[in-house]
């Protein structure tokens, strides 16, 4: 068996056809047990296909660091160090195009008890969802440069109520994004739509459960964000290596699957059922 081609025909009961599905929480530690090498390979894919969005994350993260010890005579090596961590983890919110596309066209399969070969099926959807993937990658990067510049001028410029407010606004308009991200994703890999649909119902899907996808949102960044933090804390240290498996491992199909879980549950009920009782 191979890590990119696993074997679907291993021995075992597997899963009997009328099972009722489990919900919630139990539903996801099932799933990420039964497909855990599966979620892993789709981990490393993820990573191999994204550096250029990497690069540009680290460019973002030079950028501020300089912005932040420009008034200093040298920088701490601590704080070029977090660039790498800043940069890993802004890729985990912001996606990187086609990339995210084929992971999350894999784990929607996962969330849906479908299978899925991870390596021909995520570079035949990264080719598919190319263009959308795109015009959402330079979305993000536009909503996120757009943001960190409010935010940065707001800061820099004085502690009025005004700019707080305006700074506390941004920073409230990049956490909707980020946690619209889930249900962009799971609507480009599931529907045929123009993109301002595509923002519109998922929009719409993340408010519809509001207190549920914020719960599980925040549980998948605090998994990203940690590991994050570990690389750079720990990276010369005996944890390095630990924190470089999580990395290859973890870092970006562990908080994706637990928000497709989600944001497919959702999906299923407020627009696949409708979509199929409509006769679409």
């Amino acid at each position: 068996m191979s890590l990119f081609q696993p074997n679907y025909e291993a021995e075992g009961p597997g899963v009997p056809k009328d099972e009722p599905r489990k919900p919630g929480i139990t539903r996801f530690f099932i799933l990420w047990k039964r497909k855990f090498w599966n979620i892993v390979s789709a981990n490393m894919c993820y990573i191999l296909f994204s550096i250029p969005a990497f690069a540009v994350n680290w460019l973002i993260g030079f950028y501020l660091i300089c912005f932040m010890y420009q008034k200093e005579e040298a920088v701490p090596a601590g704080a070029w160090l977090s660039i790498i961590s800043f940069a890993l983890t802004l890729t985990v919110f912001t996606g990187s195009g086609p990339a995210s596309m084929g992971m999350n066209y894999i784990l929607r399969n996962y969330a849906r008890e479908k299978n899925s070969w991870v390596w021909s099926d995520f570079r035949e959807k990264w080719k598919e969802n190319f263009k959308q993937g795109m015009l959402v990658y330079i979305v993000n990067m536009l909503v996120l440069a757009i943001c960190l510049f409010g935010i940065l001028f707001y800061s820099v410029n004085g502690q009025s109520f005004v700019f707080t407010i305006g700074k506390w606004v941004l920073i409230f308009c990049l956490a909707i994004a980020a946690m619209m991200q889930p249900f962009i994703n799971m609507i480009v890999v599931s529907f045929d739509m123009p993109l301002k649909k595509i923002y519109k119902n998922a929009f719409l899907l993340f408010l519809i459960k509001l207190p549920q996808n914020l719960a599980v949102f925040v549980v998948g960044s605090a998994i990203a964000i940690g590991i994050g933090m570990l690389s750079s804390v720990y990276a010369f240290s005996a944890f390095g290596t630990l924190t470089t498996v999580l990395i290859f491992l973890f870092m970006f199909s562990l908080p994706h699957f637990m928000w497709d879980i989600n944001a497919f549950s959702v999906m299923e009920k407020y627009m696949i059922k409708d979509d199929e009782e409509n006769g679409d």
